[in-house]
């Protein structure tokens, strides 16, 4: 199974989830932070053992973004980030590319579309 965390800054994060009982989503928290999995029920939706791989997409490549791939990687999850769907504050290409670099070096997949081709 995998979920999809769509990272909109500020505290509003959602992270979908497709089983064989339906759709199901969960909202963070409205308080700020960096990370969904400050809020435990996300922590927990993601940490359930048939969930094997986490599409993420949002806003804010080096805060946001950032830090929900580098948590999910502690989970012990394939992290798939979908590049058409991330934007990044900076407009600097050799900003963004070093952003994208640190993401891979730590075993973030770079995807197209959310089967990660």
């Amino acid at each position: 199974m995998a979920i999809l965390l769509s990272i909109r800054g500020e505290g509003r994060n959602t992270a979908s989830q497709t089983s064989l009982g339906g759709p199901r989503q969960v909202q963070s928290s409205d308080k700020d932070g960096y990370s969904p999995y400050e809020n435990p029920m996300m922590a927990e939706l993601v940490n359930q053992t048939n969930v094997k791989t986490v599409y993420v997409a949002g806003i804010a490549l080096k805060y946001c973004v950032r830090a929900t791939c580098l948590d999910t990687i502690k989970f012990k999850k394939q992290v798939i980030l979908i590049k058409p769907l991330v934007r990044s504050v900076s407009k600097d290409e050799i900003v963004l590319a070093k952003q994208w670099d640190k993401l891979i070096n730590a075993g973030i997949i770079r995807g197209q579309k959310i089967d990660g081709n």
